[in-house]
């Protein structure tokens, strides 16, 4: 990955943090910093890892993880 490709998966994750968005939401809030298909691919990404889940209102939210101990 490169460094531009891990500073706009930030810039998703940063953003998705802050609020709940919807995808075409998202692409409007980061277009002054990065293209929609560069923002469309690090959602891709940070969605297939699990990061970046779906909500039952289609807004995407980060997952929520837990550690066990074992």
């Amino acid at each position: 990955m490169t460094v531009m490709e891990q500073t706009i998966k930030s810039l998703v994750l940063d953003k998705v943090r802050q609020a709940p968005l919807r995808p075409t939401e998202l692409v409007r809030e980061l277009s002054d910093d990065a293209y929609p298909r560069e923002v469309e691919n690090a959602l891709s990404g940070l969605l297939d890892e699990g990061t970046v889940v779906f909500g039952s209102d289609r807004r995407l939210s980060v997952a929520k993880t837990f550690t066990v101990a074992v």
